[in-house]
Formats: structure tokens, C-alpha cells, sequence
């Protein structure tokens, strides 16, 4: 992934008629997860810090 394409995973299409979607991302390189780093720091309100976070366990204990 390249600064390009980060808009790809928060802005939704402009005809998207379907309810609120929740993106996650899975087996980051280290390299883009840096690029995801500095995208929420430098644009905190655009949900980039989300992405960052661990997805919920699907697994209960």
C-alpha cells in the first residue's frame, strides 16, 4: 500500500447506497502499518488510528 491508496480504506464510494461498512486490515507489512501511523497522526478524525487497532476475538474463552 502506497499514500495512494489509504483513501481506498476510509472514503466511501460517493454512490454507495449501502448501510455503514466497517473496514478492517489483517497481516499488516511493517511498512504499512508505519504509513497507517503516520496517516492517523497527521489526520486524527479520519479513522485511520481504527485500522490500527486489533479486531475483536472471535474466540471466547
Amino acid at each position: 500500500m502506497d499514500t495512494a491508496g489509504l483513501h481506498l480504506l476510509i472514503d466511501p464510494p460517493a454512490h454507495d447506497t449501502h448501510p455503514v461498512r466497517q473496514t478492517t486490515v489483517t497481516g499488516l507489512t511493517p511498512q504499512t502499518r508505519h504509513l497507517l501511523r503516520i496517516a492517523a497522526d497527521m489526520f486524527p478524525t479520519r479513522g485511520f488510528a481504527d485500522l490500527l487497532q486489533d479486531p475483536p476475538s472471535q474466540h471466547t474463552a
